[in-house]
């Protein structure tokens, strides 16, 4: 466009609108980039995500006696499965839903009707633990950070609140145990001795 025939004061103005759209167009543009570079740099984090269920530590059982009773757990059992399907998991997708499924599951649990043997604060303590690395791996999730090191920590709390159930076990059957020698060493003893100290039969 010709500028030249026009009064000063348009010449002025015109320029002004030339020089705010050739701004406006170049911070678009940086714009543009720097969230194409922001898109490219997250898409290549979640590529680097590497996650391998199948290293994982063992998962923790329960002793016989206590597998008994929780055995009869509903909710206690639908968490386990849950957690059996996170060393299936083949990467960052599989991992999510497996957490989304641990989250409801330990809800359901918490809320449910814990066996009389079991409800102790030992218990709910660990699970407590448990629920915070279950939470933690969800933060990692969230985030695009590593998934190994805390689904390592969320299967070290879980074996460590399975345990409980064995240990709170092993300590009814050794009180059992004691009991048992106690009331034989009770039965051992005579009933009575006379002054000189014949056994009264």
């Amino acid at each position: 466009m010709n500028v030249n025939g026009l009064p000063m004061a348009l010449k002025n103005m015109y320029l002004r609108c030339m020089i705010r759209i050739l701004i406006t167009f170049v911070v678009l543009s940086l714009l543009a980039g720097c969230g194409q570079k922001k898109g490219e740099a997250v898409a290549q984090n979640e590529e680097t995500i590497v996650f391998d269920g199948a290293s994982l530590p063992k998962k923790q059982q329960p002793n016989a006696k206590a597998g008994e009773i929780l055995a009869k757990w509903p909710e206690y059992n639908a968490l386990v499965s849950s957690m059996d399907a996170l060393y299936t998991a083949k990467g960052k997708e599989d991992v999510a839903l497996v957490i989304d499924d641990l989250i409801d599951k330990e809800k359901l649990l918490a809320q449910s009707e814990y066996p009389e043997e079991f409800k102790k604060p030992q218990i709910q303590s660990r699970q407590a633990v448990f629920q915070t690395f279950v939470l933690k791996v969800k933060g990692a999730l969230t985030y695009n950070l590593g998934l190994q090191e805390p689904s390592t920590e969320l299967v070290t709390a879980y074996n460590a609140w399975v345990n409980q159930f064995s240990v709170l076990m092993n300590t009814y059957v050794d009180l059992d145990v004691i009991l048992e020698l106690e009331a034989a060493d009770f039965d051992s003893i005579p009933k009575s001795i006379d002054p000189k100290g014949a056994t009264e039969k």
